[in-house]
């Protein structure tokens, strides 16, 4: 009975979070990204990634992607190779992300996603996500990009919290959004 009480108490605190939202926060999470824009896909290798990858580019964007391929996997996005407006980096967004030419969107996917996965390499996974982070922010600001980052939570190993962070240092508008799934 508590364990119920205690995960209600979850959820509300979630949905407080979630109608905290200002219409602006709302709307620049839901902007559709605009044709030919040039976007920067950390863990393009891995599972969303690459379904990322193949929707932008599929959508008519310019994508780079970007994996060190610890845990992704090229047969992911390979078909994607041969096509003009895609372009692939293997390199580790823990160390300086340097990307050529103009970018406007960060997409940060880069994370081991398996709890397998963070106890085989917990150092790594630390460092994706608070340098390969800054990285990241680094060249937003740079580049003037906006950025986004996912990092997905497992809980009891029946809930998937996925918290979706977004950046526009251009203006300071920060948000996040809670997504949750029964697994």
């Amino acid at each position: 009975m508590n364990e119920k009480k205690g995960n209600l108490g979850n959820m509300q605190l979630i949905s407080e979070v979630n109608d905290s939202f200002s219409s602006d926060s709302r709307a620049f999470a839901c902007e559709r990204l605009p044709v030919g824009s040039r976007i920067l896909i950390t863990g393009a290798a891995g599972f969303l990634g690459s379904h990322l990858c193949h929707r932008l580019v599929n959508e008519g964007m310019d994508v780079i992607g970007m994996d060190n391929l610890v845990t992704g996997d090229l047969k992911n996005i390979e078909e994607l190779f041969k096509l003009e407006n895609f372009e692939f980096y293997h390199h580790d967004v823990s160390n300086f992300i340097h990307v050529p030419g103009k970018l406007d969107y960060i997409l940060h996917f880069a994370s081991p996603a398996s709890p397998i996965d963070y106890l085989k390499i917990p150092i790594q996974t630390l460092k994706v996500s608070s340098l390969g982070t800054h990285n990241c922010l680094g060249l937003a600001l740079s580049k003037n990009a906006r950025m986004f980052m996912m990092k997905p939570n497992v809980f009891r190993k029946q809930l998937l919290l996925l918290t979706i962070h977004f950046m526009d240092l251009r203006s300071g508008l920060c948000g996040f959004l809670i997504l949750m799934a029964h697994v």
